[in-house]
């Protein structure tokens, strides 16, 4: 699990507790990789789990690192990486986290699924990584990720 723009960073302390925490670590469960990050972007909003851009790649880079050696790897950062589907604003800006996109885009993970930019509900790639905003879970979306021969992902 991750902690979100909205939750307090002590979500993350509880998560952590909990042995349920992804942020910026890998964990490996049958030949598939998971990893991920909380938080988001530093914004003009200061919600209340915001980090810089270059922290949120250093715990991306570490998460991602604990997985190397899967068969298959998700990444789940909260944030979306820049300049996607994934990211845009009803106004088109784009702001999801330039660092996040490097780190994808050198590490190519198989699957990165996020979340942070509720109306940015899409399906990318970047090069050969799908990347996935199933949209708000209070709207009843979601996405489903299959692991077999193939990853496949599919929304609600």
């Amino acid at each position: 699990s991750v902690a979100g723009n909205m939750d307090s960073p002590a979500i993350d302390e509880r998560l952590v507790a909990l042995g349920v925490s992804c942020d910026g670590r890998g964990v490996a469960v049958g030949g598939v990789g998971i990893a991920g990050v909380s938080a988001a972007p530093l914004s003009p909003l200061h919600t209340p789990h915001e980090l810089p851009d270059d922290e949120l790649a250093r715990r991306a880079a570490a998460g991602l690192a604990d997985v190397k050696d899967c068969r298959v790897r998700i990444f789940c950062p909260h944030a979306p990486p820049h300049r996607t589907a994934c990211d845009r604003l009803r106004s088109g800006e784009h702001v999801g986290s330039p660092a996040l996109r490097e780190v994808i885009e050198r590490e190519e993970p198989d699957v990165v699924l996020c979340g942070h930019i509720h109306e940015s509900r899409a399906v990318d790639r970047l090069g050969p990584t799908q990347v996935v905003n199933p949209g708000p879970v209070s709207a009843g979306h979601y996405a489903i990720v299959e692991v077999a021969g193939t990853v496949s992902v599919t929304l609600d």
